[in-house]
């Protein structure tokens, strides 16, 4: 009996060691994602104000996460990054959203997809792709649109859609779900 338990107490050990080795090697060549290191990073809340293209203010948080795999792994092949993007105002929509840090500090960082979640049938604008930097507190990202038809459509560039082609920046600070929820809240109640 102590043989079997010494040896489950072995394997236990050994798992340990082995997660505690990846965690390590992904804090040294992923920074931006481990606060381990005593600095701040880009995962993590971002909450925070811009104007939709029609000029009306909108409310954002912008919730984002090293990639895992469904085995809890990290996931480098596809995308670093994965998010969810949610807008509260004149036209409210959230998105899931993945990408990956440009460099080893991630102090800038691409969103190359981003998939609207609601409205469950987009019609108009909706945010398509990002380019973002941040240092410290301060998350600055750069949104370009898709336009989406009644049929389904999805138009990404062209001068038919002039929205496509203007970027959106949001001006982003460190926040809290709670936060985003009290404002958008008091949105709603402003809006008659």
């Amino acid at each position: 009996m102590k043989r079997v338990l010494g040896g489950l107490f072995g394997l236990a050990a050994l798992g340990c060691l082995l997660w505690g080795g990846e965690v390590a090697i992904d804090t040294l060549a992923n920074p931006w994602a481990h606060s381990s290191l005593g600095g701040l990073t880009l995962t993590g809340t971002w909450v925070g104000e811009f104007s939709n293209l029609d000029g009306h203010p909108q409310l954002a948080l912008l919730e984002l996460r090293r990639t895992m795999t469904p085995a809890g792994r990290y996931e480098d092949e596809d995308s670093r990054i994965t998010g969810e993007l949610q807008v509260c105002g004149s036209t409210p929509a959230s998105y899931t959203l993945a990408g990956d840090p440009q460099g080893w500090s991630g102090r800038t960082f691409v969103i190359t997809r981003i998939r609207v979640q609601s409205p469950p049938k987009p019609l108009g604008y909706y945010f398509h792709n990002a380019q973002g930097s941040w240092e410290g507190d301060r998350l600055n990202l750069g949104v370009k649109h898709a336009y989406f038809q009644e049929d389904g459509g999805l138009f990404a560039s062209g001068s038919r859609y002039p929205g496509v082609n203007q970027t959106l920046q949001l001006e982003l600070k460190r926040g809290s779900r709670d936060r985003f929820d009290q404002a958008c809240s008091s949105t709603r109640k402003a809006v008659p």
